[in-house]
């Protein structure tokens, strides 16, 4: 067990080691799993509360977690360089759009989705009533549709290209000053709904328009790694200090929160008990073994199913449950999941794939670095907003389970290709046939890189 650790630990750091001489690589596919491996299956192992450990979690379980961790950790890196290293099927698109079609475009939608999401906080009993309320206990979610509150999720991808614009030196004052106001909303939503999902969107949003963008002056990597352990940091502290303050917080309640920051609680996941993310891991893993449980890729139409109107298909959440996890999990280790527990995409894709999930995440990360490769090669907002969308998918993806993963990939996705396809001039696509070398190797050695 020590010996899987200690890969997964060395894995992390030859990653430390790329992102001091590239920091570019400090927002990538590779770094999003190898840390995200290493603070969910081994950091928080050791910071797991002795009674946690010991009721619940399953030692058998978690060897295979980790075992699972190495091999998929190592596929997914291989995957990255097979789609960096293979340049014959590789093309180099630059897009070109009608600027001021895009500001505008993208300006609009965000209004709508700003709309009908304000809306949606009216409906639920009001700002103060949803914000002062804990982390998805404020929202009328059972009683709204979610064609209605996940229209928030638009305003990311609006952001970023906002952003993109005014880095490039593209928008005007006006576009600036919504820009602005838009990352405002979201820092202050991002904080008083207390989630991470939120920090991490606007992380990814901000700092991918600033590393992969051709902008004259670049992050040198002595503000993007100090930058990066604050922005981290913030994820993690920020659901403990959100739980233990209200909106006009005393000075009771920040001593209350610091407190618990300093307990050290913020390394041992974000919930304890039967809903901490490692525990249900291993007991998702063990359960899915000793029951003989595997999805074969079904339930991964769940989250395709859900876009079926409830009113044409009232049995739908029914028949997408192909794998009921609470039973699983109950009938493999003898105790009830947590509501709202996640199992981590990891467990999941050995539910779906068995021991063949290391190919899974393989083929995640030959789409993660092809994607990368574009946005290098062929730098521009789009490449860059297709890069932004997968990397919080896999965000999703390692830290909760597919269907997370789905949803945070569509909504990014959807919304650039729409802004692109509806201010598309033309696009240049070229295609690099056998022999002539990659242009983003070129353009990487010309830098001094390799």
């Amino acid at each position: 067990m020590i010996a899987l650790q200690t890969i997964l630990v060395f894995i992390a750091l030859y990653r430390v080691g790329e992102i001091l001489q590239r920091p570019r690589k400090l927002i990538s596919p590779v770094s999003i799993v190898s840390f995200g491996f290493l603070f969910v299956y081994v950091i928080s192992y050791y910071f797991l509360p002795t009674e946690t450990r010991s009721l619940y979690l399953s030692i058998p379980g978690y060897r295979i977690i980790l075992l699972l961790a190495v091999l998929s950790s190592l596929a997914f890196i291989g995957g990255c360089r097979v789609a960096r290293v293979c340049p014959r099927r590789f093309h180099a698109s630059q897009h070109q759009n009608n600027e001021r079609r895009v500001l505008n475009h993208s300006i609009i939608l965000s209004l709508v989705a700003m709309t009908l999401w304000f809306w949606f906080i009216i409906l639920s009993g009001g700002f103060l009533h949803y914000y002062e309320s804990p982390h998805k206990h404020g929202g009328a979610w059972l009683t709204v549709s979610a064609y209605v509150y996940n229209w928030k999720y638009f305003i990311f991808p609006c952001a970023f290209v906002l952003l993109a614009s005014f880095l490039l030196k593209r928008n005007r004052s006006l576009d600036a000053f919504f820009l602005f106001a838009t990352i405002a909303y979201l820092v202050v939503d991002a904080y008083w709904s207390g989630a991470r999902g939120a920090v991490l969107r606007l992380l990814v949003v901000v700092a991918v328009p600033m590393l992969y963008l051709p902008i004259k002056r670049k992050i040198s990597k002595k503000v993007a790694v100090p930058l990066a352990i604050f922005a981290m940091g913030t994820v993690l502290v920020l659901p403990y200090i959100r739980a233990h303050t209200t909106l006009n917080a005393s000075g009771d309640e920040l001593h209350a929160a610091i407190a618990v920051l300093r307990s050290g609680k913020v390394l041992e996941g974000s919930a304890s008990g039967r809903g901490n993310e490692l525990v249900v891991a291993a007991a998702t893993v063990i359960s899915a073994a000793r029951t003989n449980t595997f999805g074969y890729g079904l339930p991964w139409l769940g989250p395709l199913i859900n876009f079926v109107p409830r009113r044409f298909w009232p049995e739908k959440h029914n028949l997408a449950i192909f794998v009921n996890y609470p039973k699983m999990i109950r009938n493999g280790v003898g105790w009830q999941l947590a509501p709202g527990a996640a199992f981590t995409g990891l467990a999941g894709t050995y539910v779906e794939f068995w021991w063949f999930a290391p190919l899974a995440w393989g083929v995640f990360g030959w789409w993660g670095g092809r994607l990368e490769e574009r946005a290098v090669t062929a730098p521009d907002w789009i490449n860059a907003g297709y890069l932004s969308a997968y990397l919080i998918g896999l965000i999703y993806f390692v830290t909760q389970g597919f269907g997370a993963a789905f949803t945070g990939w569509f909504y990014f996705f959807i919304a650039i290709w729409a802004v692109n396809r509806t201010t598309r001039l033309k696009t240049v696509s070229r295609p690099y046939p056998q022999g002539r070398p990659n242009p983003a190797t070129r353009r990487r050695r010309s830098a001094g890189e390799e």
